[in-house]
């Protein structure tokens, strides 16, 4: 606020010199007055290119002030698969789901696992599960990632990546991604951002577009999806509504 009022207070002051110099360049042209309105008009010059600079970095101080108050923090994000020393980073990062009673998706073995080792293994076995067809029943393979702040290596959420689709994640919604975000740091704009990191990950990969579900209710993962080009393609309005997303890839549906 003390910025905002002080970048007022430089304006107010230049824009008041503009039209000074404006009025004294209008004044009747004399010899007396031609040496003096030479060195007025390159002072105009100089004060007017000066104003059009501080309007343009006040606009940009204004709009970090705005993103910042918004919670959109100038952060650096990235993922990454787990790793074995994450073990007290992890039951953290569980414990808050419990305690907070939200519920965790996109995050392989969380609710079978009966310790952090058997974590890491239900993770490994799932990245190799082998992918048997569209029409065939059973899991298809998923590999979790960390969404991790890099400041402070702070995990804020997770994302589930699914190469391969099958009949049951269409018709569930599950699709290509499922994932969720640390409680305490959701209306930040992490799921956008995770979500445009995994996205990445797939394009690498080379696939052409993926699909993701979210409940409609969801209003934070429904513009996540949507300010990652998802566009609307089914809807599942049973006792508890679900939309279900593509995205294309090679950005023929992104704005």
């Amino acid at each position: 606020m003390i910025l905002h009022y002080t970048f007022n207070g430089i304006m107010y002051i230049h824009n008041t010199l503009y039209k000074v110099l404006c009025k004294l360049i209008n004044i009747k042209n004399t010899t007396r007055f031609n040496m003096r309105m030479i060195l007025f008009k390159s002072f105009f010059i100089f004060i007017f290119n000066l104003n059009i600079c501080l309007n343009k970095f006040y606009y940009v101080i204004l709009k970090m002030l705005i993103k910042i108050k918004r919670g959109e923090k100038l952060e650096e994000l990235y993922l990454r698969r787990i790793q074995e020393d994450d073990k007290e980073k992890i039951l953290d990062y569980l414990n808050e789901f419990i305690v907070i009673g939200s519920d965790l998706k996109g995050f392989v073995g969380s609710e079978r696992a009966k310790d952090f080792a058997d974590l890491i293994r239900l993770n490994k076995e799932s990245e190799k599960q082998p992918f048997l067809g569209y029409d065939v029943e059973g899991k298809v393979p998923s590999t979790t990632y960390l969404l991790v702040r890099r400041s402070d290596e702070k995990i804020l959420g997770n994302f589930c990546l699914r190469e391969f689709r099958n009949k049951i994640c269409d018709d569930s919604f599950a699709g290509n991604i499922g994932y969720s975000i640390r409680p305490k740091e959701r209306r930040k704009g992490y799921a956008t951002k995770g979500l445009k990191l995994l996205l990445d990950i797939f394009k690498e990969m080379g696939l052409s577009c993926v699909r993701v579900g979210c409940r409609a209710e969801n209003i934070g993962s429904k513009k996540a999806i949507e300010r990652n080009g998802g566009k609307l393609i089914n809807v599942m309005d049973n006792l508890i509504k679900y939309l279900y997303y593509e995205i294309d890839l090679k950005g023929e549906n992104k704005k």
